[in-house]
């Protein structure tokens, strides 16, 4: 449970990118996300030609990430994608359902609260998107999106830290235009 937490607490870091957003222009986002992005892919691809077991980073990935990419890459892309693409408070959603919200879904799946892991996913993804003042009903939409996406993610083999944020994003991105289609 240690290291899981451990993960998750890097999952949470992302929620950073929210005041760094709002600290820098859109320009200034994309060339930092893909930056990091960046470094983190040739930082992947050192560790993958290494493999060693002492690496700090072995500590924290599960199994099968040592071997193959980390989370972190899918992750990265992901961000990437949706900064490149969305405008800025569908990246925010995308964000906070693929880090806030997956993390807590990675925590729960591993605890006694396992049967309130989706439900728990989704209400804090909400939550926290309603609270820095994100749109309530596409705040919803991309909530419940993304806590399916998370769902369904492990069935049919997909890797949820790149497609949660980007189908987040996207359905934020989507409510947002279908409501302003409606006024």
């Amino acid at each position: 449970m240690k290291a899981e937490l451990k993960r998750k607490f890097i999952h949470f870091l992302s929620l950073l990118y929210i005041p760094t957003y709002n600290l820098f222009n859109r320009d200034l986002m994309i060339l930092l996300v893909l930056s990091l992005t960046s470094i983190a892919v040739l930082v992947e691809f050192i560790r993958l030609k290494r493999l060693k077991s002492e690496e700090i980073l072995n500590e924290i990935m599960r199994e099968y990430e040592k071997r193959d990419v980390g989370a972190h890459i899918y992750f990265g892309i992901a961000v990437s994608i949706i900064t490149i693409i969305l405008s800025k408070h569908s990246c925010f959603a995308g964000v906070i359902v693929g880090g806030l919200g997956d993390g807590i879904a990675g925590i729960l799946k591993r605890s006694i609260l396992s049967n309130m892991t989706y439900i728990l996913m989704f209400l804090s993804s909400l939550l926290f998107m309603l609270l820095i003042g994100l749109n309530p009903i596409c705040s919803i939409f991309s909530a419940l999106v993304g806590t399916f996406v998370e769902r369904i993610s492990y069935k049919i083999r997909l890797n949820d830290n790149f497609t949660v944020p980007v189908t987040s994003a996207f359905a934020y991105e989507f409510a947002k235009m279908i409501l302003n289609f409606a006024h």
